[in-house]
């Protein structure tokens, strides 16, 4: 059988057609840069990374308007890029940096010591979630109000009141045939009780308000280092950052934005960044997909405050026979029946399809006992612990000599643990389909079941989603491999959250792959596409409406798809360092080829990465400049050294560290342009402190060096939580040429028309008088014969026009 390559070829090929691209911003499946470049805040590819504000406090002058002071060394006193929180006087509105010559820089402050950070929970279900405003409790009383007797104001509101619509999903019966449904009823509008900084008085409509503390980091202020300075200064964004237990890896939440966080400032018309006084959603910019977990048994969630731990389940009601699962679930809360959030993941009858999700009105399936896959099963015999989710390898890409899950694989459910007669685990008859999989040119849809005869019946699995080979227990269960995005950010899976089955890195080379959505992941449930969902094919936000300036339509890509590089919930995570400064000999690092036989590095020799630290120029090293070889070769920079024979291959490679490559460091020739020089009074380079380290950024998922991964260069600074993620001031160092988006044409001049002499007008008709204009200039002997029998032509045209 020929199984078709499908994610991957997508890949390599440009990607040119993938499906469910968000509107939110214009994401291309290719670099929208080129190697070479600087990755800039509005880039598709920037993470957000947030430092501490360690001392931030709020502050009050004696005129009585508020700051966030941001320096703790100022003396007591207002200073330059301390944030206002209220408006000064009529001069300064909100949401502004205090200027070098601006007339409260200086001012005299007292701490407010009982301020508190606080939300207002306006759909009463007890915990913070997006949909909540966020109020600076002045006081600490715990109730919005106006603050004392002759003051301007009181408690101040950081965002809208409630921050997003309000909706209630309730059931609906259709009187006709009986059938119930769930939808989403608008409640609240966004703004109904007051807006972002306001300042309360006694009129305002949230006045009596209870509020409730906000959960927020230590420490609660963040900023977004803009100009990578190595502290906050003029320009930087600021955050609330707000806390949320249930996320898989804490530091990565702690030092990201994420869904849910507060935008505190944010400078006037950001050309990618929602205003000030918003909430971070999905779809926005600048938010970090991180994965909430279940399970406690992955060391890396240990530390989590983590959900119930779910699991593959099935009743069987179906035609089967054999014991085989018909109707397949995760069972989301772990509690043995089909109950509100428990997805399924096959027809359900006729009633529910695949990717939908459990809730009040489903009367049909809500209660059934459901049992473990493998477990009770006559066919499969296995425990709750065994491997239930599997792959065929189908995209080629081999790692250290062996076949890994990637990309491009084909993703089962092994629903009867079948084997051949060489005992091999296969795709048999009953098992799910995850993705759409195509063999010998037919194509079964995801969360297709497979049947006897079909193309990929009797295939052998390849491994297990998680590690380990087809017939070897796996190394995770189904809750060590699920997470999910937190769309309402109330720290639990609820209605529009997101599960993906996660691509985990084994071998700890990818530090935060395991923490956040990457490429590779499974989109196991995405309510945008479930057509019993409340939120189906809602293409604003949840919450966000038509009537907000800033709303934009947020289309998830669908289930049944693993995450690719140009897509709204990829997130470019980095590699352990593959080199730092130049390397050593013997190691992986820049190095040169001695092409003009002097010593050092020379007009005539040619630098390369050597990616395998193997001394000579082999596959998969980068040329980091044009390559001359004899007069016979050429060879561009940024380009691959390939598996075919090539002119250079084979070139002995000398480091890029040693004493005398010193013109290497300092060249600027081609890509050597954007490395750092580092110190080059320093005789043997490798003393060097590092300066900069290199990383791979893992295009399929291969777990290797392939020919579509990207390199990229982190100049190191005093910031380290954001090493393995590519943010703003990264180099692109290598991006393979077929993989940058191609230059918009440039726009030709407008081209005037050729208006023929006698049209006056220029409309591009001839009438009868610019006619008899012409006649009288032939006899007049000013054009010729040809020019007026031209002329007569253009005349009969007439309405058509000459032009």
């Amino acid at each position: 059988m020929q199984w078709k390559i499908s994610v991957f070829l997508l890949v390599a090929m440009l990607c040119l057609a993938f499906t469910g691209a968000a509107a939110a911003e214009d994401v291309k499946c290719c670099w929208e840069k080129p190697c070479g470049t600087e990755v800039e805040q509005c880039d598709q590819e920037t993470v957000f990374s947030l430092y501490d504000l360690t001392d931030a406090q709020i502050v009050t002058t004696s005129d009585g308007y508020y700051y966030l002071d941001a320096d703790p060394n100022d003396g007591g006193a207002v200073s330059v890029d301390d944030i206002r929180l209220t408006r000064f006087h009529n001069k300064y509105p909100p949401n502004t940096q205090v200027g070098p010559t601006d007339q409260d820089n200086g001012d005299a402050f007292t701490v407010v010591n009982e301020a508190n950070l606080t939300y207002a929970d306006l759909n009463a279900n007890g915990v913070y979630d997006a949909t909540d405003g966020v109020v600076l409790d002045i006081n600490g009383d715990s109730v919005i109000n106006q603050g004392p007797a002759g003051s301007i104001g009181g408690d101040i509101l950081l965002t809208d009141l409630p921050a997003t619509d309000v909706y209630e999903v309730v059931e609906e019966v259709d009187t006709a045939t009986g059938e119930s449904h769930a939808v989403a009823n608008l409640v609240m509008e966004k703004g109904e009780l007051g807006n972002a900084w306001d300042w309360v008085t006694l009129s305002h409509d949230a006045k009596d308000t209870a509020l409730t503390t906000l959960p927020v980091s230590v420490p609660s202020y963040k900023y977004v280092d803009a100009d990578d300075s190595d502290h906050y200064n003029t320009g930087d964004k600021v955050y609330v950052k707000v806390s949320n237990l249930a996320a898989i890896d804490q530091t990565v939440q702690e030092n990201a934005v994420t869904i849910g966080d507060v935008r505190l400032f944010i400078p006037d018309n950001d050309p990618c960044i929602p205003d000030c006084g918003t909430k971070v959603l999905q779809g926005d910019h600048d938010a970090t997909y991180v994965l909430n977990g279940f399970s406690s048994e992955r060391q890396d969630v240990a530390s989590s405050t983590c959900n119930d731990e779910p699991y593959l389940a099935y009743y069987t009601q179906g035609e089967l026979g054999d014991g085989i699962p018909t109707e397949v679930y995760v069972d989301m809360d772990a509690n043995g029946v089909v109950s509100l959030g428990d997805v399924r993941l096959t027809n359900v009858s006729t009633n529910y399809p695949p990717n939908s999700k459990v809730v009040p009105s489903n009367r049909f399936d809500i209660g059934h006992e459901l049992a473990p896959m493998g477990e009770n099963n006559p066919v499969t015999g296995n425990n709750v612990g065994d491997a239930d989710l599997k792959y065929v390898e189908t995209d080629g890409q081999a790692y250290t000599g062996s076949y890994t899950y990637s990309l491009g694989d084909a993703v089962y459910i092994n629903a009867n643990n079948a084997q051949n007669t060489l005992e091999q685990q296969i795709v048999n008859r009953g098992d799910i389909r995850l993705v759409e999989v195509e063999v010998s040119g037919v194509t079964y849809a995801a969360w297709s079941v497979v049947e006897a005869g079909d193309e990929d019946d009797g295939t052998p699995f390849t491994g297990n989603v998680g590690g380990g080979a087809a017939d070897e227990e796996a190394n995770y269960d189904f809750a060590d491999l699920a997470g999910y995005i937190d769309t309402d950010a109330n720290g639990y899976w609820s209605c529009p959250d997101k599960l993906y089955v996660q691509q985990l890195d084994m071998l700890d080379d990818y530090p935060i792959n395991n923490a956040v959505v990457t490429v590779g992941d499974l989109r196991l449930y995405v309510p945008f596409n479930d057509p019993i969902s409340p939120w189906n094919g809602m293409t604003e936000a949840p919450w966000h409406t038509v009537e907000d300036d800033n709303a934009y339509e947020v289309v998830w890509p669908d289930c049944g798809t693993k995450v690719t590089m140009c897509e709204l919930d990829a997130e470019f995570a980095l590699s352990t360092p593959v080199f730092t400064n130049y390397g050593e000999a013997g190691e992986a690092g820049i190095k040169y080829s001695e092409r003009d036989g002097d010593t050092g590095f020379g007009v005539m020799d040619n630098a390369y990465i050597d990616m395998d630290g193997n001394d000579v120029v082999s596959t998969g090293d980068i040329r980091l400049t044009d390559v001359s070889v004899n007069g016979e070769w050429f060879y561009y920079n940024n380009t691959k050294v390939g598996d075919q024979h090539e002119g250079d291959k084979g070139h002995a490679l000398l480091p890029g560290n040693a004493s005398e490559a010193i013109d290497i460091r300092l060249s600027d020739r081609d890509l050597l342009g954007v490395v750092p020089v580092g110190d080059i009074n320093t005789v043997d380079q490798s003393e060097t402190p590092e300066n900069f380290s290199v990383r791979i950024f893992d295009n399929d998922c291969s777990g290797g060096w392939s020919c579509v991964d990207a390199l990229y260069l982190d100049v190191n600074d005093d910031h380290t939580s954001d090493d393995f993620f590519v943010t703003h001031g990264d180099i692109r160092l290598f991006i393979k040429p077929d993989l940058i988006c191609d230059e918009e044409e440039p726009q030709e001049p407008p081209v005037t028309p050729d208006y023929n002499q006698f049209d006056a007008d220029e409309d591009g008709e001839i009438s009868e008088t610019e006619l008899s204009n012409a006649i009288t200039a032939y006899y007049d002997g000013d054009i010729g014969e040809s020019e007026l029998s031209e002329i007569i032509d253009f005349f009969y045209l007439g309405g058509a026009g000459y032009l």
